[in-house]
Order: structure tokens, then C-alpha cells, then sequence
């Protein structure tokens, strides 16, 4: 199933989707179980299980000035199974799952850490690690690259197969004696593919003469790995240097397993970008500022855009009516595009005053029509979203983790809100 050429049901999807829990079909979101993470914690990984749990990392205690991380197995009724904690940041953690219930973490190391019993050592310079995990949080193995500079391990996405990674690093990085380009002062950008025993099966690695970061990573039915994210300057994926122009443009290519390059595709424009598959194309979405993804006209605001499995433009929808974006998306068991936005309407003529937030979800079928939206209560207009991820189980369940700051006369609050919502039909 994927999104068609329906631009004009996509267009009204999204507008109906900002402030507005009307729906538009014949399905709903359900809330099956909620629940508060330890005051002052963030989220910045989620990931699935195939018995429809969970698995949520994140930093323990934002006000804290140590480096600390926590790792939480969750049950499909919401109840802690397991937890682990480490002595690394928990704001730059990665996660992913495959289906037959692994578990992958990647994250920033700056010398030495420990996750449970499982200690970490850098060589020589800040670095990254990606290590698994079974279904019960036990750690089955442990890589940590070696840097000749730093390193970032954000983007994990994972297939019985194995787990690809991706980040930024500058200098030297070499994992397992397999080594990547030498990036100067300008970051470059890695795509580490390893088995699911933690071989190393491919390490591919492209720089810029300014500078290219991922920020979305999705995997294909058949293996293929689709990476999105921006670049200014000149880089080349494998096939022709691309160049940004005078500013700053949108890239995505595709690889194969085996991280052979497919084909990539630039866009000029400024965008911050997530990337999920669907069927035979990749839908990319997020906010843009001045993008162009080959339609002749600029996507501004919040947008979704379908293309097909060759990065060829099919139809693209945005909408600037509002003040705030698409922070996460995910794609359901029944193919249903979900995605998280967040956004606060305009300010009146005069009217200096902070807005409240609103934040919804809207789920988009394989048609491109809207088919249901959540909407809470609207947050104080003094509350900003910091993190938003979304992951989604076998059964249909879409958990949604949001970290939020709430500001106050002596210090701000923090504070992460889980909510598991199901896609049934309307009573």
C-alpha cells in the first residue's frame, strides 16, 4: 500500500490535522494505557517490540549535570518489565528493533561508560558505540568505533538481518578495521551496516566541503536503506557530485543491503526532514522553510511529500497557516502514515502574547485521505516541545512519547508523557 497522487486529500488532511480532532473517516484513535516518566526525564529513543511492547530511552534527569541514560522495556499494557541504566548523555541515543525482538542502542561516548554491567571505553577521543540488546535487556554484544576526532550515532534502523547506523563524524572513524573517509573540520556523514552477531558488513562514508548531516533513515520491505538529511557545499553518494548552491539543499538516496549505492536525488531548500517507507515509494515530511522536491513550487510550513522508489516527485502537500511542525512519524501494521505535529495559531495584529500549544496526531491512509486525528487539551501557552518520537507495534498500537518544558517563575519543568493509542473503527 502507498500514498497516491492525491495532493488536493492530502492538502485537506493536513489542514484538518492542525488544531482539529474532526474525523474525516471511518476510524479513531483510541487510548489504551498512559502513563509519566520520573519528573525532570526525557525520551529520545523509542522502539517496538514484536509481542506489542516497548523499549524507551532517554536521560534520567535533565537538571542533572552528569552524563546518565536509562533504558526501559515496557509491557503491551505499559508496565516496566526491565531497566538498565548507564553513565552515558541519554539526549543522543538511537534505537531500533527487528522482529525477532532484538534490540539496538547507539549513542555518544567521551571516554568510558558502563550500561548495566557492560562497560564502554573509548581509544583516545570522543566517540560513538552501538551495542544489542535481547528482549529482556540483557546486552549481547558491544561495538565502539575508534575516532580520530567525534562522532554521532543518531539515526538506527534494524531487520533480523542485522541493524544499520548512521551519523556524523569528523576526522577518522574506523570500526572493526573498516575505515572511512578522512572528513576534515566539516562533519561527514556514515552509514554502518552490521550483522545481527555484530559483524561489521558494510561501512560506507561521504563528506562535504561544508558540511552533511542525516536526519531520517528508513528501511525498505526488501532491505534497501533510505537516508534523508541536508548538505551545503558539494558531496557525492557514489554516482555525481551534487552541489547545494548557494545555500543549503535536501538530499536522499537509496542503498542496497550490502550499502551499494541505488541512486540519489538533491533538492534545493531548507527543511527538517523524517522519512518512512510505504509501499514502493518514501514518504518524506517534516517543516520546511523553502523547499522544492520537483514539483516547481515551494513547499512552506508543515508538509508531507510521496515519491516513488526512484525518488521521482509524485505529490506533495504543506501548509503555513500555523506556527510549529512535524516533529515524528511512523508507519503502522495496516500501512497508516502517522504523524505527530505541534503547533500554536498565529498571534492577532498587536498581540504579543505566547499562543497555547496544541499538539495532535493525524493518520494517513495508503490513499492519501485522512483517516483520524487525537487532539488533548491544549498546553500552556508558556510549554515547549522538546522531544517527540513515535514507534508502532504488530498489533496497531502507536506510542507516542513526548518531552516537554513548561516554563515557571523559579525553574523550568520537565516532564515526558507516554500514550499508547490504537486505530479502531468509529463506535
Amino acid at each position: 500500500m502507498r500514498l497516491i497522487r492525491a495532493a488536493a486529500v492530502v492538502g485537506a488532511a493536513l489542514a484538518a490535522g492542525c488544531g482539529s480532532s474532526t474525523r474525516v473517516a471511518d476510524l479513531q484513535f483510541t487510548e489504551a494505557w498512559s502513563g509519566d516518566l520520573a519528573k525532570g526525564a526525557t525520551i529520545s529513543g523509542l522502539a517496538a517490540l514484536p509481542d506489542g511492547g516497548f523499549v524507551v530511552a532517554g536521560e534520567p534527569n535533565a537538571f542533572d549535570q552528569n552524563l546518565e541514560a536509562y533504558v526501559i522495556g515496557l509491557g503491551p499494557d505499559g508496565a516496566q518489565r526491565w531497566r538498565i541504566d548507564g553513565t552515558f548523555s541519554g539526549n543522543s541515543i538511537g534505537l531500533g528493533s527487528d522482529r525477532a525482538g532484538r534490540v539496538y542502542l547507539s549513542g555518544a561516548l567521551t571516554k568510558e561508560a558502563t550500561l548495566g554491567s557492560t562497560k564502554l571505553t573509548a581509544a583516545a577521543y570522543p566517540t560513538s558505540f552501538v551495542l544489542a540488546l535481547d528482549a529482556a535487556g540483557a546486552v549481547q554484544w558491544a561495538k565502539v568505533y575508534d575516532t580520530k576526532g567525534s562522532s554521532s550515532a543518531e539515526l538506527v534502523v534494524a531487520d533480523p538481518s542485522g541493524v544499520f547506523v548512521s551519523g556524523r563524524y569528523y576526522g577518522g572513524l574506523t570500526v572493526d578495521g573498516q575505515t572511512a573517509k578522512t572528513s576534515s573540520a566539516n562533519a561527514g556523514l556514515y552509514l554502518l551496516g552490521l550483522g545481527a552477531d555484530g559483524s561489521v558488513k558494510t561501512l560506507k562514508s561521504f563528506t562535504s566541503s561544508a558540511y552533511v548531516t542525516g536526519t531520517g533513515m528508513s528501511l525498505s520491505a526488501d532491505g534497501d536503506v533510505f537516508i534523508t538529511g541536508t548538505f551545503s557545499g558539494v558531496v557525492n553518494f557514489g554516482d555525481l557530485p551534487r552541489a547545494s548552491g548557494n545555500g543549503q539543499a535536501i538530499f536522499l538516496a537509496r542503498f542496497a543491503h550490502d550499502g551499494s549505492l541505488r541512486w540519489s536525488r538533491h533538492f534545493f531548500g531548507q527543511s527538517g526532514l523524517g522519512a518512512e517507507f510505504l509501499g514502493d515509494g518514501i514518504a518524506l515530511f517534516g517543516y520546511s522553510y523553502a523547499t522544492d522536491l520537483g514539483a516547481g513550487e515551494m513547499l512552506r510550513g508543515n508538509f508531507v511529500a510521496d515519491l516513488d522508489g526512484s525518488g521521482a516527485y509524485r505529490w506533495s502537500h504543506s501548509d503555513s497557516s500555523f506556527y510549529g511542525g512535524t516533529r515524528a512519524g511512523a508507519v503502522t501494521s495496516t500501512g497508516h502514515l502517522v504523524l505527530f505535529h505541534e503547533h500554536r495559531d498565529p498571534p492577532q495584529p498587536g498581540d504579543y502574547t505566547a499562543q497555547p500549544l496544541t499538539i495532535d496526531l493525524r493518520a494517513i491512509d495508503g490513499d492519501g485521505n485522512s483517516v483520524a486525528s487525537w487532539t488533548p487539551p491544549a498546553l500552556a501557552p508558556q510549554t515547549y516541545v522538546i522531544n517527540a518520537r513515535l514507534a508502532t507495534a504488530r498489533d496497531g498500537t502507536v506510542l507516542l512519547g513526548v518531552t516537554r518544558e513548561a516554563s515557571s517563575p523559579n525553574m523550568p519543568n520537565i516532564s515526558t508523557t507516554l500514550r499508547a493509542l490504537r486505530l479502531v473503527p468509529l463506535d
